[in-house]
C-alpha cells in the first residue's frame, strides 16, 4: 500500500536529492492509544543544517491512509491560544510560543467526520505554522513533505539530543511501516523550493 501522492522516478529523484542535501530525516511514531485516538500518529521531522526543524506528517500517519479528504485545519488550540497568532522577533526568536513534545499544533476535520489532533513531536520554540493549510487544507494530505508541512520549530540542543532515542532513521522507519503493509514514498514533487527555506 502506498500513499496517493506517488510521483515519477525523475520527480522523486530531484526532491529526494534536495532533502538529502539540506535536511536529515527523522521519524517519530506515536502508537495507537498512547496519547489519543486509535490510529498511528507518524511524523517526519526534517532537521535543517541550521537546526531548524520542519514538522510534517509521515507516510504511516493514519490521516494519510484511507483516502481522507480534509475539510478544515484549525490552529485555534484553546479559546486563548491560536498558533497562527505566534509572533517571533529577532534572532533570539522572542515571543515564540513554547511547545512540549505533546503540544497540539492544529486540529483537523475530514469529510467522513473523523478528526485528528496533530502534535509537535518535539519540544522547542514555535517559529511558524503553515497558514496555507487554513485555506487549502488538502495540502496536508496531497503534499505533506513540502507545501503541506505543519510547522517550523527550533528545539534547544539538549532537548534535541534527549529526543534521539525516540526517533527513527529513514531506513528504520521504512522497515517499521512495512510491517503495517505500507511503503514509504520518499518524494512528492520536483520543485525543491516548496520546502520551507532556512531564512524563515
Amino acid at each position: 500500500m502506498t500513499c496517493k501522492y506517488d510521483k515519477t522516478d525523475e520527480e522523486a529523484e530531484a526532491h529526494q536529492s534536495y532533502l538529502n542535501k539540506y535536511y536529515s530525516q527523522n521519524y517519530l511514531i506515536v502508537p495507537p492509544g498512547e496519547v489519543t485516538g486509535d490510529g498511528f500518529e507518524d511524523y517526519c521531522i526534517l532537521l535543517h543544517s541550521n537546526k531548524l526543524c520542519v514538522l510534517t506528517l509521515a507516510n504511516g500517519h493514519s490521516l494519510l491512509n484511507g483516502d481522507k479528504s480534509v475539510t478544515e485545519v484549525d490552529f485555534q488550540i484553546t479559546p486563548t491560544t491560536n498558533r497562527m497568532e505566534n509572533k517571533v522577533i529577532g534572532k533570539a526568536k522572542k515571543g515564540a510560543q513554547w511547545l512540549t513534545h505533546l503540544s497540539p499544533i492544529c486540529r483537523v476535520k475530514c469529510s467522513d467526520g473523523t478528526t485528528y489532533t496533530l502534535r509537535s513531536g518535539i519540544p522547542g520554540k514555535l517559529i511558524e505554522v503553515n497558514e496555507r493549510l487554513s485555506t487549502d487544507p488538502n495540502l496536508l494530505t496531497d503534499k505533506p513533505l513540502s507545501e503541506g508541512y505543519l510547522a517550523i520549530i527550533i528545539p534547544k540542543a539538549r532537548d534535541w539530543e534527549a529526543a534521539q532515542p525516540n526517533l527513527l532513521s529513514e531506513d528504520s522507519y521504512i522497515s517499521t511501516i512495512a510491517k503495517r503493509g505500507l511503503s514509504q514514498v520518499t518524494a512528492e514533487e520536483s520543485t525543491s523550493t516548496s520546502i520551507p527555506q532556512s531564512g524563515t
